[in-house]
Parts: C-alpha cells; sequence; structure tokens
C-alpha cells in the first residue's frame, strides 16, 4: 500500500482537526515598589498562585522583587522590594510553597540565596574551600533547586536540598567544576 492511498478512520481524523481548548489570561501590571522609580520590572518567575518574583531596576541596578497575588483578581500589582543583601540582587524562582531562590553579586562573585519565609540565607557550596560563585536557576514543590556553580569559571551543574533540620545542601557532578 503506498502511503497517498491511505485513509484516517473519521473519529482520528476528527481529533486531530478538533481546535486545542482556549485558555484564559489576564495581563498584570507588574508595578514598582512604593518609592522606587524603575525603569521597568522584570517578572523571572511565578508559581500556581499567581506569585511572580524577579526584580524592579533603576539606572542598571536591580533589586529583588516580589509581587505576590492579591485575594482579588486585580490588572495591576504593587511590587514589594525583598531584602536581600547585596546591592545588585534579584529572585529567579518561587515553588508553590513559596520558597523562593535568587542571587547578589557579592564581593567575589555571584552568590546564590534561598528564603523558605525566616529570611534570606546564603546557598552553600559543593566545596567549601570557596566562597562564590554560583546561581539558582529554579526550585521545585519538593524543595529541590538546580543551578550551577562556577567558583573557577568553569560551570557544574548543581542541586540543592534541605535537611529535616532546615539547612541548605549542595551537591554537584562528580569531579566538581563540569569534569
Amino acid at each position: 500500500m503506498h502511503a497517498s492511498s491511505w485513509i484516517l478512520p473519521p473519529t482520528l481524523a476528527l481529533a486531530v482537526a478538533l481546535p486545542a481548548q482556549a485558555t484564559s489570561f489576564q495581563l498584570t501590571d507588574l508595578a514598582a515598589p512604593a518609592g522606587f522609580n524603575p525603569t521597568y520590572s522584570h517578572g523571572t518567575a511565578l508559581n500556581d498562585r499567581g506569585d511572580v518574583v524577579g526584580h524592579a531596576n533603576s539606572a542598571s541596578f536591580p533589586v529583588a522583587t516580589t509581587w505576590l497575588a492579591p485575594a482579588a483578581a486585580s490588572a495591576q500589582r504593587s511590587g514589594e522590594v525583598s531584602p536581600m543583601p547585596g546591592g545588585r540582587n534579584g529572585i529567579t524562582a518561587i515553588n508553590n510553597g513559596g520558597v523562593m531562590a535568587g542571587g547578589y553579586d557579592g564581593a567575589y562573585g555571584a552568590m546564590a540565596m534561598f528564603n523558605a519565609g525566616a529570611g534570606w540565607q546564603q546557598a552553600p557550596w559543593p566545596d567549601a574551600r570557596y566562597i562564590c560563585c554560583g546561581q539558582v536557576d529554579d526550585i521545585n514543590d519538593n524543595g529541590v533547586a538546580v543551578g550551577s556553580w562556577y567558583p573557577l569559571g568553569l560551570g557544574s551543574p548543581t542541586r540543592w536540598q534541605r535537611t529535616a533540620q532546615g539547612a541548605w545542601v549542595a551537591d554537584t557532578l562528580p569531579g566538581g567544576q563540569g569534569g
């Protein structure tokens, strides 16, 4: 049988021809935090509640910002500056439990941070001999975060997770530095 002579059963042809279900979205203005005059706001992640995290930027100076979902639907949300260390900082991820991950530019390089509701704490590195550098890119609902660690300029995939006592621990691929 030649491919040109194949005929699809009517039910299959109908299923293929049906349009996808339409999804409804509402645009939301991520307004600047009170008293802050940014050139722009940048949302980097959101969770199922509609909480948005990212940064507001003024004169190329990012400041970690959250836009928490209001109880009622609104077309505008006022941002709140998240008190993270460092002058240049931002939030890169938030899970459905509200645990946030981000980072700031420290004196020696990029510093990864976590906030599980009790304020920001610095993420540990896989090798305690190094005091920097890396980033957290995402965090799942189980509290496992992923990113990279690169104290010598060579990146290595890194995973962070919390212990039963609430401390963060990091591990990376064997050999370190992506090796």
